[in-house]
């Protein structure tokens, strides 16, 4: 669990030391629960920590842009994962996220283990948007190896999330 751990240390300031050279559109905190549906499996909190890149399309109401998550859970589990995150406006500054993101996941006690190492987080949200850029969200995710083993008992998470413009 301390390597895991230590690894989870290294990604976040290698995400933040990302977020100001490529000049990032956000850095997000995550803090929610997981809860796996291997009825074996212990359910733990959850830390999410969260780069979004500046847009590459930008629309009336819809974005996309490519990001990247660090994601360490009570037991010592973690998933590393990239891909596209999308925000839909809404009035009054509210927004729907979404995104998909392919990864690695270990598990740090059997009863975790969700099936090999290669895992898609899926993700959707809605938040508010304040003057700052900031934002608040509220999240539900979902990790499975969409059925690439045959082993597949998948976890879901609820995060309350906070994201720091830059």
């Amino acid at each position: 669990m301390k390597n895991k751990i230590r690894a989870f240390c290294l990604a976040v300031p290698a995400l933040i030391a990302l977020s100001s050279s490529a000049h990032a559109q956000s850095v997000t905190l995550g803090l929610g629960y997981s809860d796996f549906s291997n009825e074996v499996s212990k359910d733990t909190a959850t830390v999410d920590l969260e780069y979004h890149h500046s847009p590459f399309y930008e629309g009336r109401t819809a974005s996309y842009g490519l990001g990247g998550i660090a994601r360490i859970t009570g037991a010592g589990d973690y998933f590393f994962g990239a891909g596209v995150v999308a925000n839909w406006a809404l009035a009054n500054d509210w927004y729907i996220e979404g995104s998909i993101m392919p990864g690695f996941y270990d598990e740090d006690m059997p009863q975790n283990q969700l099936g090999g190492h290669f895992f898609f987080r899926s993700l959707i949200g809605v938040g508010k948007r304040f003057e700052s850029g900031n934002t608040l969200s509220l999240a539900l995710s979902h990790i499975s190896n969409a059925s690439i083993q045959e082993f597949n008992p998948g976890v879901n998470s609820l995060t309350l999330r906070y994201g720091i413009a830059f």
